[in-house]
């Protein structure tokens, strides 16, 4: 997983465990949909903050930008 989408999904209330590679909320029994929400919500703020500080915009597809930003293959 991309390092910035990791440090998104920490801020948005996730908790990970590097050396068993999971992700959990501190209470495993809670819902998660706040969390869900507010991961959703930082990766679109991180997409438009990245669209908007690019100048390739005007010559590259903004799929492929965001898909570079997040490391995301094709």
């Amino acid at each position: 997983m991309n390092e910035r989408i990791k440090e998104l999904a920490i801020q948005a209330g996730f908790f990970y465990e590097d050396y068993k590679d999971i992700w959990y909320l501190e209470y495993h029994n809670q819902s998660c949909e706040e969390e869900m929400k507010k991961f959703a919500e930082l990766i679109v703020r991180e997409c438009i903050k990245e669209l908007g500080n690019d100048t390739r915009c005007r010559i590259a597809g903004a799929d492929k930008i965001v898909a570079e930003h997040f490391g995301v293959e094709e």
